[in-house]
C-alpha cells in the first residue's frame, strides 16, 4: 500500500502570522492525539485577506484510516466526503455548520486528505 500521507489544510479568520502561530499551537494537542505534525506552513489567504491558511503535514499513529476518522470526529458536523482515485485514498472538506466548530471557532474551512505514496506514483497527484 505504500506510505500514508495525511494533509490537513485549514483557513481561519486571523489578523496576522503571529495569530496563525498561536492558533497552530492551540490546536496541536487535539491533532497530535491522532497524528504527529511533521511539517507546518502558514500564509495569508490571497482570496480572503482576513484569513490565514495553515497547512499541516501529518504522520498518523497506527492505522492511517483510523487517524483520518478520528480527526473528522473532532467536529460534530460540516464534513463532505469524496473518495480518492484509489480504494485507500480518502478526502473530506469541512465547512462551518450551526453549533459545530472544527478545532477552533476561528477555523472557517478545512480539507483533510489521506493518500498513499503509490497513489502519487500511479495518478501523478500530490
Amino acid at each position: 500500500m505504500g506510505n500514508a500521507n495525511l494533509l490537513l489544510r485549514l483557513y481561519a479568520e486571523l489578523a496576522d502570522a503571529e495569530e496563525a502561530e498561536q492558533l497552530r499551537c492551540a490546536i496541536t494537542p487535539q491533532i497530535e492525539a491522532h497524528a504527529r505534525i511533521e511539517e507546518h506552513e502558514s500564509e495569508p489567504y490571497w482570496k480572503i485577506p482576513a484569513y490565514y491558511g495553515l497547512t499541516l503535514r501529518l504522520r498518523p499513529y497506527g492505522d492511517p484510516s483510523m487517524a483520518f476518522d478520528n480527526l473528522v470526529a473532532l467536529s460534530a458536523s460540516g464534513w463532505t466526503f469524496s473518495g480518492g482515485p484509489l480504494p485507500h485514498a480518502r478526502d473530506a472538506v469541512w465547512n462551518p455548520s450551526p453549533g459545530a466548530d472544527f478545532l477552533s471557532p476561528k477555523v472557517k474551512w478545512a480539507h483533510l486528505d489521506l493518500w498513499y505514496s503509490q497513489d502519487e506514483e500511479q495518478t501523478g497527484t500530490v
